[in-house]
């Protein structure tokens, strides 16, 4: 049984020599060094960078701001009742080309805190308005399986203003944009749902790692929590490098001047219990 084990190890999403690649490796074979260095290499076009957060988060800021550019910008396009379902594709495709990632969910570096501070970062900037608890381009992940509206655990919807179809001169009213997996005869790739039905949801303009598993976008941006924590693996941090497909982010505390944090993360890893190779290996006996 043992001789029947077989290890996956080409990528689809990015090239295996790009630097996504090189860093991937380096914290699958616990070099921290390693990935340091290529972290740190200021070259021209690089794919991967690490960036040193500061009081008042300004580095962070610019980040934040560059990885949400294209959806701000794709949720500015004109509204009609023809081109909804076309402009909702368009800004969940501008959606998925950076997506930053929290190892933890909770403190100022988790994605409880990040998420309210990018949404006030937003509301103070103007680039979105902000009221309430629904507002035009909140980011939504459903939390919570729901058969009666065929949404799973994980997905995510972006709010958007909706014209009826039907009175087309009415007013937007606010709908919720789900893409469409699978398509019914008849149904349209965008399915518009209305607040007031979803009743598991959170904010998502950060991510846990964990819940961004199976997902890809152009650019990640992985958030280090400000001191260490056995949350942060070395497969968590593999997990977020190989979300992106060409570029990735690191972003560290300003306390943390040594990456002690990315040291101790890549030399930790999961403890698993199960012994299921030990069991198959047993078989061969």
């Amino acid at each position: 049984m043992a001789q029947a084990a077989v290890q996956l190890q080409h990528s689809y999403r990015f090239d295996s020599a790009s630097d996504i690649g090189e860093l991937a490796r380096c914290v699958n074979a616990g070099d921290a060094s390693g990935a340091l260095t290529l972290l740190r290499t200021n070259k021209e076009q690089a794919s991967v960078r690490l960036v040193a957060d500061a009081a008042g988060h300004q580095p962070l800021r610019l980040i934040v701001q560059e990885s949400l550019a294209p959806w701000l910008a794709a949720l500015n396009e004109p509204l009609s009742a023809e081109n909804q379902d076309a402009r909702a594709s368009a800004i969940f495709a501008a959606h998925n080309k950076a997506q930053v990632l929290c190892a933890l969910r909770h403190g100022p570096y988790g994605v409880t805190g990040l998420n309210r501070w990018i949404e006030d970062m937003l509301r103070r900037s103007g680039a979105l308005a902000v009221t309430g608890d629904w507002y035009i381009g909140r980011p939504i992940m459903v939390t919570r399986n729901d058969p009666a509206l065929r949404l799973a655990n994980g997905e995510i919807g972006i709010t958007l203003p909706y014209v009826n179809p039907e009175s087309p001169q009415s007013p937007p009213s606010l709908r919720v944009a789900f893409v469409n997996e699978i398509i019914e005869k008849g149904e349209s790739p965008i399915r518009w749902i209305a607040p007031g039905r979803l009743n598991a949801c959170e904010t998502a303009f950060a991510l846990t790692v964990h819940k961004a598993q199976g997902s890809e976008f152009d650019h990640s941006v992985l958030v280090l929590p400000a001191t260490p924590n056995p949350v942060l693996t070395r497969e968590l941090i593999y997990t977020a490098i190989t979300r992106a497909r060409h570029g990735f982010t690191l972003v560290s505390a300003p306390t943390d001047t040594t990456f002690t944090v990315l040291k101790q993360g890549i030399a930790s890893r999961v403890q698993r219990s199960g012994q299921l190779g030990a069991k198959l290996a047993r078989l061969d006996d």
